[in-house]
């Protein structure tokens, strides 16, 4: 989506079946299949998920993570194998859970869902890598990694940190920091 913000794409209506696709000039489309759920991809691929007219039939990976979310947060994002952790060592999980709560504390968790014991021992240590390696932080981006913690559990890591809403005000008025 944030293709179609920076290229100013504009999208039309579309009916399939009975659900509204919005089609983008550029980037990704979305549907709002139920009041809270929206998905998000390419138009074709939206099409062919539409005109199934069904649910969809998950890998056991992905109804394990499902089953784990917590859909209370004001996001949660639940995607199968490398979308969270592509290009990494730790994309050896099978599925990853992204949840983010908005309030005047904005807490997120990570968690990752593991094949083996290795793997998540792989995994825990990219968290951890990653957290100690961020020079030229913002201070929202600071107080994130002071309140970061990583842990494992059997197959499952988590990573979990807090900000308070007032620290990201302050450092979105500031602009973006560009560079180190």
């Amino acid at each position: 989506m944030r293709d179609n913000v920076k290229t100013g794409a504009k999208f039309t209506e579309e009916t399939v079946g009975s659900y509204k696709l919005y089609v983008a000039s550029a980037g990704h489309s979305f549907c709002v299949p139920e009041s809270k759920i929206v998905i998000v991809g390419p138009a074709d691929m939206l099409r062919k998920v539409l005109q199934r007219n069904k649910k969809a039939e998950l890998a056991a990976s992905l109804k394990k993570a499902y089953a784990e979310a917590d859909f209370n947060n004001t996001l949660v994002m639940v995607s199968a194998k490398k979308s969270i952790f592509a290009g990494t060592k730790a994309d050896r999980a099978d599925a990853t859970i992204m949840e983010i709560n908005f309030a005047s504390t904005v807490t997120l968790k990570v968690t990752a869902m593991c094949k083996d014991g290795a793997a998540a021992d792989e995994v825990k240590k990219e968290m951890e890598d990653r957290l100690k390696d961020n020079p030229g932080m913002r201070e929202s981006d600071k107080e994130m990694k002071r309140n970061s913690k990583v842990t494992k559990r059997g197959t499952t890591v988590i990573m979990s940190t807090s900000v308070k809403e007032q620290t990201l005000l302050d450092d979105a008025r500031k602009g973006p920091k560009i560079g180190p």
